[in-house]
């Protein structure tokens, strides 16, 4: 055969070819003799891709020049292909061939086999680390490979060949870090601190776990699994971005960081969105209802929340932190496992109602308001068939115009008794956790802010705080009940409650904040929402003479906001009420409306803000008759202390739903705790400016925040209290020793 090989009359290229990867098998081959075959085979079929990777085999300086786009014959040119790549370079252009079929071989005999690869992305993918560590992310928290399953379920073909070998990376990883946490409890059950050990699990990794976690980060990026796979590493980065997209979740934010909600450490990119979107019209111009014909109009809200709650009873020290929502479905009680399934379907229902009229013809409208607590909730329990329906109706153009997201502060709290600055950090994590889950564009819509419990601050200082953090964070209006505002000067309610207002609040130091209102009537009834009461509000009112403001004739606006999942109305009349009363005022002179497209439809029409009249919080009238602005908050505080003492039912705890209702007597027992946290958290993470992408930062603002969530407040001394002493001690720990 060598004497074969040496000849120059050498005629049979396949032949050739054969032979000279056969003898480039071998363990020491003869490289000058393999070079001679080479050169003889190029002169027969030129620079054939069998032919070509002889060069590698012989370690020639011009392999490491050549590229392969299309794929050679022979599995054994295969292997010297990818044996020349390095982390730097690939043999296989990116996009090519060659490239493309890297994870659709098929067979193991000489000949090189492949399937069909998938079509290429209209665009090149841009490698992005985030994109890799959001799904590394993922597989952290266990859930992955639900998703995965779920995904190919529903679809045998859904994974490409390269996002298959992708996933079963991550999954054999997620194994390996479940097996390690198993084995980690395993071990701790049986320590002599095994009480305390669940606990500091929280915080500190066993060293199986460390190592664990520490080996993922070696093997788990682009060059090691390309590496490790045999897909070049364009290939790996283009499945990344793939299997991102078809898990429905914008992959480029982490939904979930360090086994928390994603509610800090991105500011920067949370303000430039609200930046992009400042200098676009109200509702972006995409408004299809016509104003021109509109006499009245209506506009609901529904309100979901559920809290995180200690899971069990007895003993809290260890317990988990959960949704109410987990609570209910764990539940022995038949009633508490029936209404976690309804709650369930109300939270995601809108997302069904709101295609199905689209496809009628008709104009849905709603406005969402969920609580950050209640969306992690969803995470937490792996409720992604709710998300993504949500998500749908949110992303998508042809509804997202229909669906209108209100602002909330993340962990419910009441904002009258929540120190101020920890106020704006509840608004900017709810923030911040909505753009992960549903994207920056969709958070530059979201103009107006719905505050838990409709609790208005009234105290100067507080109110003036409360509507600055507001407009800091971009919200343009704001949902008020109309008894917890009045009229400047007078002190009277408001007159005109169907028109928008400013709200306009003054600090003890002369400074003026104002912001529109949007003003809810009557007081809490989910019955006015389930039966669609505004509509028919509105129509009467289209029979009076048309509001004017400014000269111009401006439709009413009734607007109400209602649990959306709450009692037997929301759950069992609101759905079908909706439906019939969506078909029947569509394209009618009272449409159901979002409000910033109606106010949209007010600044077209030439209305400015400075003509809305002006409301300011309930009870601050008698303030000014005795206080002029700019005295100073001591002289604010000696006005507020005679008038509590002169009147022993003027009080600045604000306004709420119920105007009966205080949120601070017969609360100093859980009132205490949430203080010295939040004193506590200032000293130790604001003043010396820890970052807020720091680990030790998210997890006591995740304590912080929860920890003001209303719900303990409201539901009354017993077990909810106890939740939240608890997780106040929990957050005092942290701070404590942490930090």
């Amino acid at each position: 055969m060598r004497a074969l090989l040496r000849a120059k009359f050498f005629q049979n290229p396949i032949l050739g070819i054969y032979a000279g990867h056969l003898l480039a098998m071998q363990p020491n081959p003869d490289r000058d003799l393999l070079y001679e075959v080479y050169t003889n085979l190029s002169d027969l079929v030129g620079p054939h891709p069998d032919v070509e990777a002889l060069l590698i085999a012989v370690d020639a300086p011009k392999a490491q020049e050549l590229t392969y786009p299309e794929p050679p014959m022979l599995c054994a040119s295969w292997s010297l292909v990818l044996r020349a790549r390095t982390g730097q370079h690939d043999l296989r252009p990116e996009r090519s061939y060659s490239a493309r079929i890297s994870a659709s071989l098929w067979g193991s005999g000489a000949w090189l086999s492949w399937r069909t690869p998938p079509p290429l992305e209209a665009e090149a993918i841009q490698p992005s680390p985030e994109l890799l560590r959001a799904l590394v992310a993922e597989a952290k928290t266990g859930r992955l490979q639900a998703r995965l399953e779920d995904l190919t379920k529903q679809n045998a073909e859904a994974l490409s060949p390269a996002e298959r070998l992708l996933a079963s990376q991550l999954a054999a990883w997620e194994r390996r870090l479940q097996l390690a946490n198993e084995l980690t409890a395993d071990r701790d059950s049986t320590s002599v601190y095994r009480r305390i050990l669940p606990w500091v699990r929280g915080f500190v990794d066993s060293e199986l776990q460390k190592q664990t976690k520490e080996q993922k980060a070696v093997e788990l990026n682009a060059e090691k699994l390309s590496e490790s796979s045999g897909i070049p590493r364009s290939a790996v980065v283009e499945a990344v971005s793939t299997l991102g997209k078809k898990l429905s979740r914008p992959m480029t934010d982490l939904t979930v960081v360090d086994s928390l909600p994603n509610i800090c450490g991105s500011e920067d990119v949370v303000e430039a969105a609200i930046a992009d979107a400042a200098g676009r019209p109200m509702a972006f111009g995409e408004s299809r209802v016509d104003f021109a014909q509109v006499r009245s109009a209506f506009a609901i809200a529904l309100h979901m929340h559920q809290p995180l709650i200690l899971r069990g009873r007895g003993d809290l020290r260890n317990a988990a932190i959960i949704s109410n929502l987990q609570a209910m479905r764990e539940s022995a009680s038949d009633e508490q496992r029936y209404n976690a399934r309804v709650f369930r379907w109300c939270y995601e229902r809108m997302g069904e109602f709101v295609p199905q009229l689209v496809r009628e013809g008709k104009q849905p409208r709603v406005m969402l308001d969920y609580s950050g607590t209640l969306l992690w909730g969803f995470e937490q329990m792996g409720l992604e068939d709710v998300l993504k329906k949500l998500r749908d109706v949110t992303c998508d153009p042809q509804y997202r115009g229909c669906v209108e997201w209100l602002g909330s502060a993340w962990g419910y709290p009441v904002a009258p008794s929540t120190p101020v600055q920890d106020y704006r950090l509840h608004v900017r994590a709810w923030q911040q956790h909505f753009k992960a889950l549903f994207g920056a564009e969709a958070l530059g819509r979201v103009r107006g802010f719905s505050p838990a419990e409709m609790a208005l601050p009234n105290h100067p200082d507080v109110a003036y705080a409360f509507v600055k953090t507001l407009r800091d964070c971009g919200y343009r209006w704001v949902l008020v009940q109309e008894h917890t505002v009045e009229q400047p000067g007078s002190g009277l309610p408001p007159e005109r409650k169907h028109l928008p207002h400013r709200l306009v609040c003054r600090n003890s130091s002369g400074e003026d904040a104002e912001i529109i209102a949007i003003v809810k009537t009557q007081g809490s009834d989910t019955t006015l929402v389930a039966r669609m009461q505004p509509y028919y509000e509105a129509r009467w009112l289209s029979r009076g003479t048309p509001q004017d403001l400014k000269g111009r004739a401006i439709p009413f606006l009734v607007t109400q906001i209602a649990d959306g999942e709450n009692g037997g109305v929301m759950m069992n009349d609101f759905p079908p009420k909706y439906m019939d009363v969506v078909r029947e005022c569509s394209g009618t002179e009272t449409p159901l409306v979002n409000v910033s497209e109606y106010l949209e439809s007010l600044f077209k029409a030439g209305i400015s803000e400075a003509d809305l009249p002006a409301l300011q919080p309930i009870r601050q009238a008698r303030i000014w008759e005795r206080f002029r602005a700019g005295e100073g908050g001591e002289k604010l505080a000696d006005v507020i202390r005679q008038l509590e003492k002169e009147d022993s039912r003027f009080r600045m705890e604000g306004g709420s739903w119920k105007d009966n209702i205080s949120w601070v007597k017969g609360y100093e027992n859980i009132l205490g705790p949430m203080q010295k946290l939040s004193s506590l958290f200032f000293e130790k993470a604001l003043k010396p400016r820890v970052p807020a992408n720091d680990p030790r930062f998210r997890n006591a603002l995740f304590h912080l925040l929860i920890s003001q969530t209303s719900d303990y407040r409201y539901w009354g001394p017993g077990a909810f209290v106890d939740y939240g002493r608890e997780i106040c001690r929990r957050g005092t720990e942290i701070l404590t020793y942490d930090f």
